[in-house]
């Protein structure tokens, strides 16, 4: 089966031509993945084994139809026979023109890296590396780790200094006293002692 995008000019000169094959071997690409054609260049897209598509978008939104040229889910080609279904695609700019396959079952195809370029102009590299960054654009840029611990995720332990470097604090209620109750009855007995004494001797003294 061949499709065609326009029927070109009865001309006696031979157009280019390309060939680029979808699905090469079983997997998830475009074979070439870009070309640089001029105006004028027939690429004939040869659709292997699954259901890709040929879909035009832009290159801010690899993944997105932009309502151009879309070839549709009609390539099934499960015995893999390199020409049983091939679609014609007519060069008419030379100005940078994109393409993903749509297929999103069993995954998507897109973000797999299946994407092809006409005269990207050093930008395929690019154009390949946003289809694919595509898979990873759910995480909120405000919720990217900086790489350093938060207050909330670092655990906060209280370590007691030793006890030979700490300082116990004096009640406040606590007043120096006085020379204890004993030692005055023991100062008092003595001299009460000395005083009995003396008056003995005054009374021997007399007698």
């Amino acid at each position: 089966m061949h499709w065609s995008t326009g029927t070109a000019p009865h001309s006696d000169i031979a157009q280019p031509t390309a060939t680029v094959v979808v699905g090469d071997e079983g997997k998830l690409v475009f074979s070439p993945s870009y070309l640089n054609a001029s105006i004028g260049t027939t690429i004939s897209f040869n659709f292997l084994a699954l259901n890709h598509t040929l879909t035009q978008s832009r290159f801010q939104d690899p993944c997105v139809s932009n309502g151009g040229f879309d070839s549709g889910f009609h390539q099934f080609n499960p015995s893999n026979i390199s020409g049983k279904f091939v679609v014609e695609y007519k060069v008419t700019s030379d100005n940078p023109q994109w393409f993903f396959c749509a297929q999103i079952a069993p995954r998507a195809h897109c973000k797999a890296g299946m994407v092809f370029s006409l005269n990207p102009r050093g930008l395929q590299s690019q154009f390949l590396f946003q289809a694919m960054a595509k898979t990873t654009s759910a995480t909120p840029s405000h919720e990217q780790s900086s790489g350093l611990p938060t207050l909330s995720t670092v655990p906060i332990v209280s370590v007691a200094p030793p006890m030979a470097n700490r300082t116990v604090p004096l009640p406040t209620d606590v007043r120096p006293t006085a020379s204890l109750p004993v030692f005055s009855s023991i100062g008092n007995s003595v001299v009460a002692s000395r005083a009995m004494m003396w008056s003995l001797s005054i009374v021997i003294a007399m007698l």
